[in-house]
């Protein structure tokens, strides 16, 4: 296991593969209309620049509107956050350039979210690493993508969970690093830049921690320029 784990370790990239090749084994996307929203706030970025759902009679015929939008000031704007829908305009851009949007849009939201859900694996196993060994980290991370609702959930399509876990695993990511360099002089639970872009994804869940956690630590990013930091080494 030890040489497998050095093996692995080497070939860093082994650890989105993997599980990214299994979260799209399927070939199919896996969601309710939660989803919808969000793929076409990115399709629509791209398109328009606007976050604006005016188009989505165009794509999904309804003889009303669906509960995953409403109309405000005489626009219809998704009922869930937006920074998912901002974080796949990059992914869907391209298809969208090329024509293929309207034939794979589905197929696009499946391939972000398990892009970012095997992001956050990689991630997990990086702060791992500086915890424990190497082999426990891949055991460990490993039993986090593929034992966890991350498969079945979060990389099955654009749901707000992929992204969430996305910035969470960088959270955690960044703070071992900045402890292992001794340039974070703050409370673990306060958390790095990364934790408020987490908030965003899934608002909800910021009400649900400590005043401290809230914070948004604006002295990390000043101390991380303090010394040189290699923070994939």
């Amino acid at each position: 296991m030890k040489t497998i784990a050095e093996f692995i370790d080497s070939h860093k990239l082994l650890i989105f593969f993997v599980p990214f090749l299994l979260y799209m084994l399927n070939g199919r996307e896996i969601s309710s209309g939660d989803p919808t929203p969000t793929i076409f706030v990115a399709a629509n970025i791209v398109k328009h620049g606007s976050i604006f759902l005016d188009d989505l009679h165009d794509y999904i015929p309804y003889p009303s509107l669906p509960y995953y939008v409403s109309e405000q000031r005489g626009h219809i704007v998704s009922n869930y956050p937006i920074l998912p829908g901002m974080m796949a305009a990059p992914i869907f851009a391209p298809f969208i350039w090329i024509g293929m949007f309207e034939n794979v849009w589905a197929h696009l939201g499946k391939l972000t979210g398990a892009l970012y859900t095997a992001a956050s694996v990689m991630l997990m196993y990086l702060t791992l690493k500086y915890l424990i060994d190497k082999a426990g980290a891949l055991i460990l991370s490993m039993a986090y993508g593929l034992g966890t609702a991350l498969w079945p959930i979060a990389a099955q399509s654009l749901w707000q969970h992929g992204p969430s876990v996305f910035w969470w695993t960088l959270c955690f990511y960044a703070l071992v690093r900045a402890f292992e360099y001794n340039r974070l002089d703050l409370n673990p639970t306060n958390g790095p830049q990364s934790q408020p872009f987490f908030h965003l994804t899934i608002p909800q869940w910021f009400f649900c921690c400590s005043p401290a956690q809230r914070r948004v630590p604006l002295c990390y990013a000043v101390r991380s320029m303090e010394r040189e930091w290699r923070p994939f080494a």
